[in-house]
């Protein structure tokens, strides 16, 4: 009878087992970013993502399989509640299939026929990413790219003569181009990012110092100087040692309204001290927009919305270009001023990434790593109050050269 037990325990735990195993992949977390001219649903994925997809034009319904997944995953992150807090989605479902094999189905219905749908895979990190488009959102996307650098709608052509050659934040306006600052009532909206925070302490190196310290630092440096300069508006996204979610972060963003977002960190690689310098990130669009991009545009059926899907596409690589402009002002501008200073710190240039920040972002953003606390020569520097400061001069000169560039 022992044994016959011990036989029977032994066979439902291969069971067990084997039914775990039918599920290959795991979905980690959700985020869905309502606060956006085309809201976003971003899912993170535990390996590299398989999927099929379907989009009915007459139900107007997608309905997307992830095979070999547990239903479970996608319940515990409370994916139904959230996506039907979108105003374009009436209505949301989700099934636990066994044929062909087991599968999860997500079926997305829309409250109208007005709606293109962005995906995009990518891996490492391993997610899929919806942007939803309406034909409205689109056509204020195509009105934002064209504002982003000027206030068109306070323009007045008899104040062109007023503005020849006035110099203004160190810029000299000579074109009819409408500009940001020669209206008094237009100011420049300015995120500014300090990485991490509260329980993340983010970086550690030497003389005790933490990323999020020194992170929020020079944020608080970066924003008081461009009040100062009279034509921005400067936001923190933490004023203290919080926490403060990267989701939290975009959203506040969209809730401002804001023009530019920079985000400010600290480097470290703790195997190897002698790793030193300053780099720039921007997004980089080639996963996105290069024809080997695995993604590609739902319910787009007439020739009318081929070219919404341009006009959206169009947007995404314009504000691509326009971070990477940023980044590099900002980056040429940091060096500068330190060069000035007679402190010449190595150049690491400026790079594309894919960090969820720069995903997320519909205006342009750049993320500066200001240096390694890894490095003592540099974390020593990084402890200096004055040195920070001039971070931050290099920052906001950088933000000003950018905005000048498209006078």
């Amino acid at each position: 009878m022992k044994k016959k037990l011990i036989i029977f325990c032994g066979i439902s735990i291969f069971f067990i087992q084997a039914k775990e195993n039918l599920y290959i992949n795991k979905l980690n977390w959700v985020e869905i970013s309502k606060e956006r001219l085309a809201p976003q649903i971003m899912m993170d994925f535990a390996k590299p993502l398989y999927f099929e997809k379907k989009a009915d034009r007459n139900k107007m319904t997608l309905e997307f399989a992830f095979p070999n997944m547990n239903i479970k995953d996608f319940e515990q992150h409370n994916i139904l509640q959230s996506l039907q807090e979108l105003q374009a989605i009436k209505k949301v479902e989700l099934l636990q299939r066994k044929n062909p094999s087991p599968r999860v189905v997500l079926i997305i219905t829309f409250n109208s026929d007005d709606f293109l749908v962005r995906w995009y895979k990518m891996e490492d990190p391993n997610r899929l990413v919806l942007d939803i488009f309406s034909k409205r959102s689109l056509a204020k996307f195509r009105q934002k790219g064209s504002m982003i650098l000027y206030a068109q709608n306070d323009f007045i052509k008899s104040d062109i003569k007023k503005i020849q050659k006035k110099k203004y934040h160190n810029c000299v306006i000579n074109s009819q181009k409408p500009s940001l600052f020669y209206n008094n009532n237009k100011k420049f909206t300015v995120i500014i990012d300090a990485g991490h925070g509260g329980d993340d302490s983010g970086a550690k190196g030497f003389f005790a110092l933490k990323e999020k310290d020194v992170s929020l630092d020079i944020a608080k440096r970066v924003s008081e100087l461009l009040k100062k300069k009279g034509g921005f508006k400067a936001f923190l996204t933490r004023t203290a040692d919080k926490n403060l979610s990267l989701f939290d972060r975009c959203e506040l963003s969209g809730q401002l309204r804001a023009d530019l977002f920079v985000s400010i960190h600290v480097n470290a690689v703790q195997s190897v001290e002698s790793i030193s310098g300053i780099e720039t990130y921007y997004l980089n669009d080639e996963t996105l927009l290069t024809p080997k991009r695995r993604g590609g545009y739902l319910f787009c059926f007439s020739q009318n919305d081929k070219n919404l899907a341009n006009i959206a596409d169009s947007f995404i690589r314009n504000n691509a270009n326009l971070s990477k402009s940023l980044a590099n002002s900002i980056q040429k501008n940091i060096l500068s001023f330190l060069q000035e200073h007679r402190i010449f710190p190595r150049n690491r240039g400026t790079k594309g990434a894919r960090f969820r920040i720069l995903l997320k972002s519909e205006i342009p953003v750049a993320l500066i790593e200001v240096g390694f606390l890894t490095n003592k020569k540099e974390a020593k520097l990084l402890a200096n109050e004055a040195y920070r400061n001039i971070i931050a001069q290099g920052i906001v000169q950088g933000i000003e050269e950018y905005i000048c560039s498209y006078q």
